[in-house]
């Protein structure tokens, strides 16, 4: 690991060989002079990353783990001379990071919340809003606990798997129960009491309902990718008890890139980057973006 934190592999035809004798003091010299400049030239050499790449960190909700993954491979070809690093976590999570000191240039996060704890701080200025998103209540393919509808959560026996309070799908989720009481007059006492996990991000939850080791939870529409859309299944939530859960970005008042950052916010709004969000399930924050069309999985269907 070299003083820039870069990982050096090694290359056989720049290896010097060792001897079991002592080198002479005039080898080592020469040794001293050749090697940093042998290094230099590995880590210039196409393929590898080059020490003119100016490291961008951005700090993202793990809901778009996924996408964000697709955008800096496309962000990054349209700036060879950025290297874009990724710090994927739930919201909460990453803003603690932040507001304890971590380095970062931009964040994206799930909620509002997460973007006004750290402009209390004095650590962002403004925010814009760059997607959307929905909730969507989820089981196993199989549906074991036979759910055909959301009151049905308040049931007694049902294995529940939320996010911890403060994760932004948590809040959401909250206020989902707290609709559904309204309307279908259950308590939401009731539906917690059937909580067996709470998780540290939303990916976490989908993950434990995926392969069987809950029977439901809230995840996010976009969450419901092709790898995991054959392992789960969809219980119809009414618009009416739906949230719509808002993702802002900012710059960090102390980045040391704050022009491509807002680049990178740029590309974000971009119709490249719009359209990106929305393949992969997010609802666009353009106006003239195309509407947003939301492959669903298959609906739940009762044991």
């Amino acid at each position: 690991m070299t003083p820039h934190g870069l990982r050096v592999k090694p290359c056989p035809h720049l290896t010097l060989h060792n001897s079991l004798a002592r080198p002479d003091p005039e080898t080592r010299r020469v040794r001293r002079l050749v090697l940093p400049w042998l290094m230099l030239i590995y880590l210039c050499v196409p393929g590898g990353r080059t020490l003119a790449q100016t490291p961008l960190l951005v700090f993202a909700a793990a809901s778009l783990s996924d996408v964000f993954l697709a955008l800096e491979e496309e962000f990054e070809q349209l700036n060879p001379e950025v290297d874009v690093v990724l710090n994927l976590a739930s919201s909460s999570t990453l803003a603690n990071q932040i507001l304890l000191g971590a380095r970062a240039d931009v964040v994206a996060s799930a909620d509002e919340a997460q973007i006004e704890r750290l402009r209390d701080a004095g650590l962002v200025d403004d925010a814009q809003v760059f997607t959307y998103n929905r909730l969507a209540l989820v089981v196993p393919s199989d549906n074991p606990a036979g759910l055909n509808a959301p009151v049905e959560l308040a049931r007694p026996g049902l294995r529940l798997v939320f996010a911890s309070p403060g994760v932004p799908v948590r809040g959401y989720s909250d206020l989902v129960l707290e609709r559904l009481a309204t309307q279908q007059q259950i308590e939401v006492g009731d539906v917690l009491a059937n909580l067996a996990s709470e998780e540290n991000n939303v990916r976490q939850v989908l993950f434990r309902i995926a392969f069987g080791s809950a029977d439901a939870g809230f995840v996010y529409r976009s969450d419901i990718t092709p790898a995991l859309a054959d392992r789960i299944a969809v219980i119809p939530l009414p618009n009416d008890i739906n949230v719509r859960a808002t993702y802002p970005v900012a710059v960090l008042a102390d980045s040391a890139n704050e022009q491509l950052a807002r680049a990178f916010i740029a590309f974000l709004h971009s119709s490249a980057g719009q359209r990106r969000l929305q393949d992969h399930g997010f609802i666009p924050a353009i106006p003239e973006t195309p509407p947003w069309n939301w492959s669903s999985c298959q609906t739940a269907a009762a044991a």
